[in-house]
Protein backbone atom coordinates (compact mmCIF):
# COMPACT_ATOMS: atom_id res chain seq x y z
CA UNK A 1 0.00 0.00 0.00
CA UNK A 2 1.24 3.35 -0.82
CA UNK A 3 2.03 5.36 2.01
CA UNK A 4 -0.25 8.93 1.52
CA UNK A 5 1.96 11.72 1.73
CA UNK A 6 1.17 14.69 3.94
CA UNK A 7 -1.23 17.25 3.16
CA UNK A 8 1.08 20.56 2.06
CA UNK A 9 -0.65 23.83 1.26
CA UNK A 10 -2.08 27.14 2.87
CA UNK A 11 -0.83 25.91 6.12
CA UNK A 12 2.29 24.62 6.49
CA UNK A 13 4.67 27.37 7.29
CA UNK A 14 6.94 28.45 5.04
CA UNK A 15 10.53 27.25 5.75
CA UNK A 16 12.70 30.47 7.35
CA UNK A 17 15.62 29.76 3.96
CA UNK A 18 12.54 29.81 1.83
CA UNK A 19 11.35 32.91 2.85
CA UNK A 20 14.83 34.67 3.80
CA UNK A 21 16.24 33.88 -0.42
CA UNK A 22 13.06 35.08 -1.43
CA UNK A 23 13.04 38.43 0.15
CA UNK A 24 17.04 38.66 -0.36
CA UNK A 25 15.84 38.85 -4.13
CA UNK A 26 13.26 41.37 -3.97
CA UNK A 27 15.11 43.73 -1.88
CA UNK A 28 18.14 43.45 -4.48
CA UNK A 29 15.30 44.21 -7.28
CA UNK A 30 14.07 47.52 -4.91
CA UNK A 31 17.73 48.55 -4.58
CA UNK A 32 18.28 48.47 -8.14
CA UNK A 33 15.40 50.02 -8.55
CA UNK A 34 15.97 52.96 -5.78
CA UNK A 35 19.61 53.35 -8.03
CA UNK A 36 17.86 53.63 -10.90
CA UNK A 37 16.44 57.00 -9.56
CA UNK A 38 19.90 58.26 -9.71
CA UNK A 39 20.96 57.23 -13.38
CA UNK A 40 18.11 58.27 -15.03
CA UNK A 41 16.63 61.37 -15.65
CA UNK A 42 13.08 62.17 -14.58
CA UNK A 43 11.01 62.42 -17.55
CA UNK A 44 6.58 62.07 -18.98
CA UNK A 45 5.24 60.29 -21.43
CA UNK A 46 2.09 62.22 -22.96
CA UNK A 47 -0.40 59.55 -23.71
CA UNK A 48 -2.35 61.71 -26.00
CA UNK A 49 0.32 63.31 -27.72
CA UNK A 50 3.07 60.29 -27.36
CA UNK A 51 5.49 62.66 -27.03
CA UNK A 52 8.55 62.05 -23.99
CA UNK A 53 9.62 65.03 -22.58
CA UNK A 54 12.45 65.61 -19.22
CA UNK A 55 11.08 67.23 -16.02
CA UNK A 56 12.22 68.61 -13.42
CA UNK A 57 12.03 69.40 -9.80
CA UNK A 58 11.59 65.94 -9.13
CA UNK A 59 12.93 64.35 -5.54
CA UNK A 60 12.35 61.07 -4.50
CA UNK A 61 14.22 61.12 -1.11
CA UNK A 62 15.49 58.35 0.70
CA UNK A 63 12.81 57.99 3.30
CA UNK A 64 10.17 57.31 0.55
CA UNK A 65 12.24 54.35 -0.56
CA UNK A 66 12.50 52.87 2.80
CA UNK A 67 8.64 53.09 3.34
CA UNK A 68 7.51 52.31 0.22
CA UNK A 69 5.93 48.97 1.09
CA UNK A 70 3.75 50.70 3.49
CA UNK A 71 3.25 53.87 0.54
CA UNK A 72 2.22 51.43 -2.36
CA UNK A 73 -0.92 50.91 -0.71
CA UNK A 74 -1.50 54.20 -0.74
CA UNK A 75 -0.51 54.85 -4.06
CA UNK A 76 -3.37 55.75 -6.74
CA UNK A 77 -4.17 52.76 -9.41
CA UNK A 78 -3.50 50.61 -6.68
CA UNK A 79 -6.96 49.24 -5.45
CA UNK A 80 -6.09 46.01 -7.34
CA UNK A 81 -3.16 45.55 -5.41
CA UNK A 82 -5.48 45.93 -2.11
CA UNK A 83 -7.57 43.32 -3.17
CA UNK A 84 -5.39 40.55 -4.07
CA UNK A 85 -3.47 41.24 -0.24
CA UNK A 86 -7.85 40.47 1.09
CA UNK A 87 -8.11 37.59 -1.68
CA UNK A 88 -4.76 36.07 -0.09
CA UNK A 89 -6.36 35.99 3.55
CA UNK A 90 -9.76 34.57 2.03
CA UNK A 91 -7.68 32.02 1.22
CA UNK A 92 -5.95 31.17 3.87
CA UNK A 93 -8.82 31.47 6.11
CA UNK A 94 -11.21 29.45 3.71
CA UNK A 95 -7.91 26.23 3.46
CA UNK A 96 -7.05 26.68 7.51
CA UNK A 97 -11.47 25.86 7.60
CA UNK A 98 -11.81 23.32 5.39
CA UNK A 99 -8.54 21.24 6.84
CA UNK A 100 -9.72 21.61 10.08
CA UNK A 101 -12.80 20.00 9.58
CA UNK A 102 -11.60 16.97 7.61
CA UNK A 103 -12.98 18.54 4.54
CA UNK A 104 -9.87 18.73 2.61
CA UNK A 105 -8.39 15.31 3.63
CA UNK A 106 -12.03 13.76 2.39
CA UNK A 107 -12.17 15.27 -1.14
CA UNK A 108 -8.11 14.46 -1.62
CA UNK A 109 -8.76 10.84 -0.83
CA UNK A 110 -11.75 10.50 -2.88
CA UNK A 111 -10.06 12.16 -5.55
CA UNK A 112 -6.96 9.93 -5.18
CA UNK A 113 -9.16 6.95 -5.08
CA UNK A 114 -10.79 7.73 -8.01
CA UNK A 115 -7.72 8.93 -10.64
CA UNK A 116 -4.65 7.39 -8.76
CA UNK A 117 -4.33 4.88 -11.89
CA UNK A 118 -5.12 7.50 -14.64
CA UNK A 119 -2.97 10.37 -13.24
CA UNK A 120 -1.35 11.48 -16.15
CA UNK A 121 -4.29 11.68 -17.95
CA UNK A 122 -5.54 14.21 -15.19
CA UNK A 123 -2.44 15.75 -15.51
CA UNK A 124 -3.55 16.55 -19.70
CA UNK A 125 -7.18 17.22 -18.60
CA UNK A 126 -5.83 19.94 -15.84
CA UNK A 127 -3.08 21.48 -17.93
CA UNK A 128 -5.80 21.99 -20.44
CA UNK A 129 -8.72 22.85 -18.77
CA UNK A 130 -6.35 26.04 -17.27
CA UNK A 131 -5.11 26.80 -19.97
CA UNK A 132 -8.29 27.76 -21.79
CA UNK A 133 -9.27 29.47 -18.86
CA UNK A 134 -6.38 31.74 -19.39
CA UNK A 135 -6.27 31.86 -23.18
CA UNK A 136 -10.15 32.88 -23.15
CA UNK A 137 -11.31 34.23 -20.26
CA UNK A 138 -7.91 36.11 -19.10
CA UNK A 139 -7.90 33.96 -15.91
CA UNK A 140 -4.60 33.75 -13.93
CA UNK A 141 -4.37 35.20 -10.24
CA UNK A 142 -7.96 33.89 -10.15
CA UNK A 143 -6.54 30.30 -10.07
CA UNK A 144 -4.37 31.05 -6.45
CA UNK A 145 -7.30 29.59 -4.88
CA UNK A 146 -7.46 26.39 -6.21
CA UNK A 147 -2.91 25.85 -5.87
CA UNK A 148 -3.00 24.57 -2.53
CA UNK A 149 -5.66 21.84 -3.14
CA UNK A 150 -3.80 20.81 -6.45
CA UNK A 151 -0.80 20.83 -4.92
CA UNK A 152 -1.75 18.40 -2.12
CA UNK A 153 -3.16 16.42 -4.84
CA UNK A 154 -0.56 16.17 -6.66
CA UNK A 155 1.79 14.99 -3.86
CA UNK A 156 -1.05 12.34 -2.81
CA UNK A 157 -0.56 10.97 -6.41
CA UNK A 158 3.13 10.35 -5.39
CA UNK A 159 4.25 14.03 -7.41
CA UNK A 160 5.34 16.88 -5.88
CA UNK A 161 4.61 20.40 -5.70
CA UNK A 162 6.16 21.62 -9.00
CA UNK A 163 3.67 19.05 -10.71
CA UNK A 164 0.63 21.01 -8.65
CA UNK A 165 2.19 24.36 -9.96
CA UNK A 166 2.46 23.39 -13.38
CA UNK A 167 -0.76 22.24 -14.11
CA UNK A 168 -2.55 25.20 -12.38
CA UNK A 169 -0.01 28.26 -12.47
CA UNK A 170 1.59 27.82 -15.48
CA UNK A 171 -0.99 26.25 -17.44
CA UNK A 172 -3.74 29.04 -16.27
CA UNK A 173 -0.42 31.47 -17.03
CA UNK A 174 0.67 29.95 -20.44
CA UNK A 175 -3.20 30.20 -21.62
CA UNK A 176 -2.93 33.63 -20.43
CA UNK A 177 0.03 34.47 -23.16
CA UNK A 178 -1.40 32.43 -25.74
CA UNK A 179 -3.87 35.09 -25.64
CA UNK A 180 -6.17 33.58 -28.01
CA UNK A 181 -9.33 35.84 -27.28
CA UNK A 182 -7.53 37.20 -23.82
CA UNK A 183 -9.53 40.17 -23.37
CA UNK A 184 -7.57 41.68 -20.63
CA UNK A 185 -4.29 41.29 -23.55
CA UNK A 186 -5.11 40.98 -26.99
CA UNK A 187 -8.72 42.71 -26.45
CA UNK A 188 -7.26 46.14 -24.77
CA UNK A 189 -3.97 46.03 -27.21
CA UNK A 190 -5.61 45.80 -30.35
CA UNK A 191 -8.53 48.15 -29.46
CA UNK A 192 -5.39 50.27 -28.66
CA UNK A 193 -3.64 49.73 -32.06
CA UNK A 194 -7.10 50.32 -33.86
CA UNK A 195 -6.52 46.40 -34.91
CA UNK A 196 -10.55 44.88 -35.43
CA UNK A 197 -10.99 42.63 -32.29
CA UNK A 198 -9.34 39.30 -32.23
CA UNK A 199 -8.28 39.41 -35.86
CA UNK A 200 -4.95 36.81 -36.81
CA UNK A 201 -6.35 34.60 -34.19
CA UNK A 202 -5.18 31.38 -35.94
CA UNK A 203 -1.47 32.23 -35.03
CA UNK A 204 -2.50 32.70 -31.77
CA UNK A 205 -4.06 29.06 -31.46
CA UNK A 206 -0.67 27.56 -32.92
CA UNK A 207 1.21 29.45 -29.98
CA UNK A 208 -1.53 27.50 -27.69
CA UNK A 209 -0.80 24.07 -29.50
CA UNK A 210 2.65 24.45 -29.28
CA UNK A 211 3.11 25.86 -25.71
CA UNK A 212 0.77 23.03 -24.80
CA UNK A 213 2.52 20.06 -26.38
CA UNK A 214 6.06 21.95 -24.58
CA UNK A 215 4.18 22.07 -21.09
CA UNK A 216 2.86 18.73 -20.97
CA UNK A 217 5.55 16.95 -21.96
CA UNK A 218 8.05 19.27 -19.42
CA UNK A 219 5.16 18.01 -16.70
CA UNK A 220 5.43 14.28 -17.79
CA UNK A 221 9.21 14.47 -17.78
CA UNK A 222 9.40 15.88 -14.18
CA UNK A 223 6.03 13.69 -13.01
CA UNK A 224 8.18 10.01 -14.39
CA UNK A 225 11.72 11.21 -12.86
CA UNK A 226 9.92 11.71 -9.35
CA UNK A 227 8.08 8.43 -9.98
CA UNK A 228 11.42 6.53 -10.76
CA UNK A 229 13.04 8.48 -7.65
CA UNK A 230 10.14 7.02 -5.12
CA UNK A 231 9.69 3.75 -6.95
CA UNK A 232 5.60 4.28 -7.48
CA UNK A 233 3.96 2.05 -9.83
CA UNK A 234 0.80 2.88 -11.17
CA UNK A 235 -1.08 -0.26 -9.97
CA UNK A 236 0.06 -0.56 -6.39
CA UNK A 237 -2.30 1.93 -4.40
CA UNK A 238 -4.71 0.55 -2.79
CA UNK A 239 -7.32 2.33 -0.48
CA UNK A 240 -9.57 1.95 2.63
CA UNK A 241 -11.38 4.96 1.33
CA UNK A 242 -15.10 5.12 2.75
CA UNK A 243 -17.92 7.15 1.48
CA UNK A 244 -18.93 10.19 4.24
CA UNK A 245 -22.73 11.66 3.12
CA UNK A 246 -22.35 14.52 5.18
CA UNK A 247 -18.90 15.63 3.61
CA UNK A 248 -19.59 14.30 0.03
CA UNK A 249 -22.75 16.93 0.67
CA UNK A 250 -20.39 19.75 1.64
CA UNK A 251 -18.07 18.80 -1.17
CA UNK A 252 -21.15 18.77 -3.83
CA UNK A 253 -22.54 22.27 -2.13
CA UNK A 254 -18.73 23.71 -2.20
CA UNK A 255 -18.43 22.72 -5.97
CA UNK A 256 -21.76 24.49 -7.13
CA UNK A 257 -21.00 27.24 -5.39
CA UNK A 258 -17.32 27.86 -6.84
CA UNK A 259 -18.77 27.01 -10.03
CA UNK A 260 -21.23 29.55 -10.24
CA UNK A 261 -18.64 32.12 -9.31
CA UNK A 262 -16.53 30.51 -12.63
CA UNK A 263 -19.43 30.83 -14.65
CA UNK A 264 -19.35 34.58 -13.65
CA UNK A 265 -16.06 35.19 -14.15
CA UNK A 266 -16.38 33.56 -17.55
CA UNK A 267 -19.12 35.40 -18.71
CA UNK A 268 -16.88 38.68 -18.10
CA UNK A 269 -15.75 37.86 -21.72
CA UNK A 270 -19.55 38.98 -23.55
CA UNK A 271 -20.01 41.54 -20.30
CA UNK A 272 -17.47 44.06 -20.06
CA UNK A 273 -18.65 45.29 -17.05
CA UNK A 274 -18.03 42.35 -15.01
CA UNK A 275 -14.53 42.11 -16.42
CA UNK A 276 -12.60 44.40 -13.77
CA UNK A 277 -14.26 42.29 -10.98
CA UNK A 278 -13.14 38.81 -11.83
CA UNK A 279 -10.94 38.54 -9.00
CA UNK A 280 -13.32 39.59 -6.46
CA UNK A 281 -15.91 37.36 -7.86
CA UNK A 282 -13.95 34.61 -7.34
CA UNK A 283 -12.94 35.27 -3.55
CA UNK A 284 -16.58 36.18 -2.71
CA UNK A 285 -17.51 32.43 -4.50
CA UNK A 286 -14.77 31.31 -2.82
CA UNK A 287 -15.56 32.58 0.39
CA UNK A 288 -18.95 31.75 0.94
CA UNK A 289 -18.39 28.59 -0.64
CA UNK A 290 -16.14 27.50 1.91
CA UNK A 291 -17.98 29.14 4.87
CA UNK A 292 -21.37 27.08 4.19
CA UNK A 293 -18.77 23.80 3.25
CA UNK A 294 -17.28 24.01 6.58
CA UNK A 295 -20.78 24.25 8.31
CA UNK A 296 -22.02 21.34 6.64
CA UNK A 297 -19.03 19.58 7.14
CA UNK A 298 -20.09 19.91 11.26
CA UNK A 299 -17.70 23.41 11.81
CA UNK A 300 -19.15 26.17 14.17
CA UNK A 301 -19.53 29.68 13.48
CA UNK A 302 -16.68 29.99 16.57
CA UNK A 303 -14.64 27.24 15.31
CA UNK A 304 -14.54 28.67 12.05
CA UNK A 305 -13.79 32.47 13.21
CA UNK A 306 -11.24 31.11 14.57
CA UNK A 307 -9.53 29.18 11.70
CA UNK A 308 -9.80 32.03 9.55
CA UNK A 309 -7.97 34.03 12.04
CA UNK A 310 -5.14 31.69 12.18
CA UNK A 311 -5.31 31.14 8.14
CA UNK A 312 -4.49 35.66 7.67
CA UNK A 313 -2.17 35.02 9.83
CA UNK A 314 0.21 32.17 7.57
CA UNK A 315 -0.39 34.48 5.53
CA UNK A 316 1.17 37.32 6.67
CA UNK A 317 5.01 36.39 4.64
CA UNK A 318 3.10 36.60 1.75
CA UNK A 319 1.74 39.84 2.41
CA UNK A 320 4.81 41.43 3.27
CA UNK A 321 6.29 39.96 -0.08
CA UNK A 322 3.83 41.27 -2.15
CA UNK A 323 4.08 44.48 -0.40
CA UNK A 324 8.10 44.65 -1.15
CA UNK A 325 7.64 43.19 -4.81
CA UNK A 326 4.68 45.98 -5.80
CA UNK A 327 7.03 48.83 -4.19
CA UNK A 328 9.33 48.35 -6.90
CA UNK A 329 6.94 50.09 -9.40
CA UNK A 330 5.67 52.72 -6.81
CA UNK A 331 9.83 53.88 -6.96
CA UNK A 332 9.94 54.40 -10.32
CA UNK A 333 6.61 56.04 -10.80
CA UNK A 334 6.76 58.62 -7.96
CA UNK A 335 10.33 59.26 -8.85
CA UNK A 336 9.25 59.63 -12.69
CA UNK A 337 11.77 57.54 -13.99
CA UNK A 338 9.56 54.85 -15.10
CA UNK A 339 8.61 56.86 -18.53
CA UNK A 340 12.54 57.33 -19.07
CA UNK A 341 13.09 53.96 -18.45
CA UNK A 342 10.57 52.74 -21.50
CA UNK A 343 11.62 55.42 -23.44
CA UNK A 344 15.15 54.16 -23.11
CA UNK A 345 14.18 51.15 -23.76
CA UNK A 346 12.50 51.85 -26.86
CA UNK A 347 15.11 53.95 -28.52
CA UNK A 348 17.50 51.47 -28.93
CA UNK A 349 15.47 49.44 -31.72
CA UNK A 350 16.67 52.72 -34.13
CA UNK A 351 18.61 50.91 -37.03
CA UNK A 352 17.71 47.49 -36.83
CA UNK A 353 16.06 45.27 -39.48
CA UNK A 354 12.46 44.24 -39.22
CA UNK A 355 13.59 39.93 -37.63
CA UNK A 356 15.83 42.14 -35.26
CA UNK A 357 13.26 44.88 -34.14
CA UNK A 358 10.26 42.53 -33.30
CA UNK A 359 12.25 40.72 -31.07
CA UNK A 360 13.67 43.54 -29.31
CA UNK A 361 9.77 45.00 -28.82
CA UNK A 362 9.13 41.21 -27.45
CA UNK A 363 12.52 42.09 -24.85
CA UNK A 364 11.56 45.07 -24.23
CA UNK A 365 7.28 44.17 -22.76
CA UNK A 366 9.70 41.41 -21.26
CA UNK A 367 11.81 44.08 -19.12
CA UNK A 368 8.92 46.24 -18.37
CA UNK A 369 7.11 43.70 -17.10
CA UNK A 370 9.49 43.44 -14.07
CA UNK A 371 8.44 47.17 -13.29
CA UNK A 372 4.51 47.09 -14.32
CA UNK A 373 2.52 43.88 -13.26
CA UNK A 374 -0.94 45.16 -15.10
CA UNK A 375 -1.85 43.97 -18.57
CA UNK A 376 -3.29 47.01 -19.52
CA UNK A 377 -1.49 49.52 -17.72
CA UNK A 378 1.71 48.34 -19.62
CA UNK A 379 -0.45 48.43 -22.92
CA UNK A 380 -1.53 52.12 -22.72
CA UNK A 381 1.96 52.91 -21.95
CA UNK A 382 3.99 50.54 -24.52
CA UNK A 383 1.67 50.02 -27.15
CA UNK A 384 1.86 53.88 -28.44
CA UNK A 385 5.72 53.95 -27.81
CA UNK A 386 5.96 51.02 -30.47
CA UNK A 387 3.98 51.45 -33.35
CA UNK A 388 5.16 54.54 -34.99
CA UNK A 389 8.70 52.69 -34.67
CA UNK A 390 7.37 49.27 -35.46
CA UNK A 391 5.41 51.40 -38.94
CA UNK A 392 8.44 52.91 -40.04
CA UNK A 393 9.96 49.60 -40.97
CA UNK A 394 6.76 47.90 -42.18
CA UNK A 395 6.02 45.31 -38.91
CA UNK A 396 2.25 45.14 -39.02
CA UNK A 397 0.08 46.58 -35.96
CA UNK A 398 -1.21 43.15 -35.11
CA UNK A 399 2.30 42.01 -35.27
CA UNK A 400 3.33 44.15 -32.64
CA UNK A 401 -0.09 43.61 -30.25
CA UNK A 402 0.87 39.61 -30.79
CA UNK A 403 4.93 40.67 -29.71
CA UNK A 404 2.92 42.73 -26.59
CA UNK A 405 0.89 39.40 -25.52
CA UNK A 406 3.63 37.55 -25.64
CA UNK A 407 5.90 39.87 -23.40
CA UNK A 408 3.15 40.43 -21.12
CA UNK A 409 2.04 36.94 -20.01
CA UNK A 410 5.45 34.28 -20.64
CA UNK A 411 7.00 36.27 -18.08
CA UNK A 412 3.91 36.30 -15.54
CA UNK A 413 5.79 33.37 -14.01
CA UNK A 414 9.06 34.23 -13.94
CA UNK A 415 9.59 37.37 -12.55
CA UNK A 416 9.26 37.99 -8.57
CA UNK A 417 8.32 41.15 -8.31
CA UNK A 418 5.08 39.29 -9.43
CA UNK A 419 1.96 39.25 -6.98
CA UNK A 420 0.56 36.07 -8.54
CA UNK A 421 3.78 33.76 -8.50
CA UNK A 422 4.69 35.35 -5.04
CA UNK A 423 1.58 33.77 -3.65
CA UNK A 424 1.77 30.69 -5.56
CA UNK A 425 4.73 29.75 -3.97
CA UNK A 426 4.29 30.91 -0.69
CA UNK A 427 0.95 28.23 -0.47
CA UNK A 428 3.06 25.65 -2.28
CA UNK A 429 5.91 26.00 -0.08
CA UNK A 430 8.26 26.16 -2.85
CA UNK A 431 11.33 29.30 -2.92
CA UNK A 432 11.78 31.36 -5.90
CA UNK A 433 15.45 30.15 -6.34
CA UNK A 434 14.31 26.50 -6.44
CA UNK A 435 11.56 27.10 -8.40
CA UNK A 436 13.52 28.69 -11.44
CA UNK A 437 16.43 25.90 -11.19
CA UNK A 438 13.31 23.33 -12.03
CA UNK A 439 11.38 25.36 -14.36
CA UNK A 440 14.42 27.82 -16.24
CA UNK A 441 14.34 24.82 -19.14
CA UNK A 442 10.54 25.16 -19.57
CA UNK A 443 10.82 29.10 -19.19
CA UNK A 444 13.62 29.60 -22.04
CA UNK A 445 11.81 26.97 -24.36
CA UNK A 446 8.42 29.00 -24.42
CA UNK A 447 10.07 32.27 -25.27
CA UNK A 448 12.23 30.53 -27.72
CA UNK A 449 9.17 28.87 -29.52
CA UNK A 450 7.43 32.41 -29.37
CA UNK A 451 10.15 34.25 -30.74
CA UNK A 452 9.95 31.77 -33.82
CA UNK A 453 6.22 32.88 -34.25
CA UNK A 454 6.98 36.26 -34.13
CA UNK A 455 10.26 36.00 -36.56
CA UNK A 456 7.71 34.25 -38.82
CA UNK A 457 4.79 36.38 -38.61
CA UNK A 458 7.42 38.89 -39.88
CA UNK A 459 8.27 36.17 -42.99
CA UNK A 460 4.63 35.60 -43.97
CA UNK A 461 3.90 39.76 -43.03
CA UNK A 462 1.12 38.28 -40.77
CA UNK A 463 -1.28 41.23 -39.84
Amino acid sequence: MKKENKQQGAFDKISIKSYISSLIIILALMIVTYVLTFVLKPGKYDEVTHVYSEISNVNFPFWKFILSPFLVLGFDGNTMLIAILVFLCVIGGVFEALTRCKFMEYLLKKLVNKFYSRRYLLIYILVLFFMLLGSFVGTFEEVIPMIPFICALSTSLGFDNLIGLGVSLLAAGCGFASGIMNPFTIGIAQQIAEVPLFKGVWIRIVTFVLIYGLLTTFLMIHAKRIEKKNGIKLNEYKDDFIINEKLDKASLTFGIILGAGLLIVISSIFVKALQDYTLIIIALAFLIAGIVAATISGMSAKEILRSFGKGTYVMIPGIVMILLASSIRYILVESARLDTLVYNLVSITNGLSPYALILVIYLIVLITEIFIASGSAKAFLLIPLLLPVANAFGIPANLVCLAYIFGDGFSNYIYPSDAALIISLKLSNYTYPKYMKDTWLFHLLSIVITAGILLLGVAIGYC
